[in-house]
């Protein structure tokens, strides 16, 4: 769950940082990294 936490924190980040772009980018990786699983 910490994890996910540090990942949610890292995609708000990149929101703020880069834009929606950006955010949905990284955020395919992670799900990519997490075997594809949508966080709870």
């Amino acid at each position: 769950a910490r994890e996910h936490d540090n990942l949610r924190e890292a995609l708000h980040w990149f929101e703020k940082k880069g834009g929606g772009e950006a955010a949905a980018a990284v955020q395919s990786i992670v799900l990519l990294l997490a075997g594809t699983r949508p966080f709870d």
